[in-house]
């Protein structure tokens, strides 16, 4: 933690020069520093409200992850 901070370089950047996972070292960072991560909370699951409560009437959504993976959703 101590070479990112000197490194004059952002947690992102120095993470992409040492080839480290970004949200893994900004958990050890809060760790380190005495931060309780256990209470920051991230929903695993968001519902979106539709416009007048209707279900819709059909819906495609791709997801690109990268080096030729996609999902795809489809909803007739």
């Amino acid at each position: 933690m101590s070479e990112q901070t000197s490194s004059g370089l952002s947690q992102q950047a120095f993470c992409a020069r040492h080839d480290l996972g970004l949200s893994r070292f900004g958990k050890w960072k809060c760790l380190l520093d005495g931060v309780d991560v256990s209470q920051q909370s991230t929903p695993s699951f968001v519902e979106l409200p539709l416009r007048d409560g209707a279900s819709p009437p059909g819906y495609e959504i791709e997801l690109d992850l990268g080096e030729g993976m996609h999902f795809r959703f489809r909803r007739g």
